[in-house]
């Protein structure tokens, strides 16, 4: 639990934090009972009802909080801590990201957060530098994506929580990374992303509005892993790797990244 009401002895009803929750140095705190799921989840190697009400719980009270107390939740999570803990859950399964309760959760605080965030550049995922109690951004990233390969059941949410990082990063050069690896390490990937221009149509504006100072700026700064971008996004095309019926968003990505 996130927050315990207690009774105190004098009748007052008091709010107080579960045990090893503290909102001022964890990162995100009312999501970060996710990471504890996920921690058990890692060692158990299945999932519980028990672990599903958690991240309900957790999901719950952090849209409560965004609606109730904006202003505070603005002040103490940051656009990379919600994403992480966000895309946490995707790590536990289909057993928990396809739940109807879960699912309603994610999409308004994407909706009503993330995406609001990162359309401001205010999302900064650097793959070397802690983020919201990790160590480092990078091994969670190639974990999220071994997932996906083993049971995404070409989800398109957990697609999102893929792309974004890597379409709507405020760090370019570990954007830049990111699509690298995608595109040129992990086609298999890339192939089941059978995602619309509908549901992603936040992302497609932002490349589209995006997509000639971010260009200008890589060729000048980044070059060389720009240029194997370029080469990436081409091989897939002619390849067949991405087909603009089977995957339409990824199809656009690869087309209009592929002139440079």
């Amino acid at each position: 639990m996130v927050t315990i009401m207690i009774v105190t002895d004098q009748g007052k009803t008091e709010k107080r934090f579960g045990y090893g929750v503290n909102p001022l140095l964890d990162g995100a705190w009312s999501l970060m009972p996710i990471r504890r799921v996920v921690d058990v989840f890692e060692k158990r190697g299945s999932v519980t009802p028990d672990d599903i009400e958690i991240v309900t719980l957790s999901l719950l009270f952090s849209v409560l909080l965004l609606k109730e107390q904006k202003s505070l939740f603005y002040t103490l999570y940051t656009p990379g801590q919600v994403y992480v803990h966000m895309a946490e859950m995707f790590l536990l399964g289909p057993e928990v990201f396809k739940d109807a309760i879960i699912l309603d959760c994610f999409n308004r605080l994407m909706d009503e957060y993330l995406i609001k965030r990162a359309e401001s550049g205010l999302l900064s995922l650097k793959l070397t530098k802690s983020v919201s109690g990790l160590d480092a951004f990078f091994p969670f990233y190639e974990d999220l994506l071994k997932r996906y390969g083993e049971f995404s059941l070409a989800d398109d949410n957990f697609a999102l929580m893929l792309l974004i990082p890597a379409y709507m990063n405020a760090s370019l050069s570990d954007a830049l990374t990111i699509r690298l690896l995608l595109w040129s390490e992990h086609t298999e990937i890339v192939r089941q992303m059978t995602l619309g221009m509908e549901k992603a149509s936040f992302l497609v504006k932002y490349v589209n509005s995006n997509m000639e100072n971010m260009t200008n700026l890589l060729k000048q700064t980044l070059a060389d892993p720009f240029n194997l971008l370029m080469v990436s996004y081409k091989a897939a095309l002619e390849n067949n790797v991405v087909l603009k019926e089977r995957n339409p968003l990824l199809y656009h990505l690869a087309t209009i990244g592929s002139v440079g």
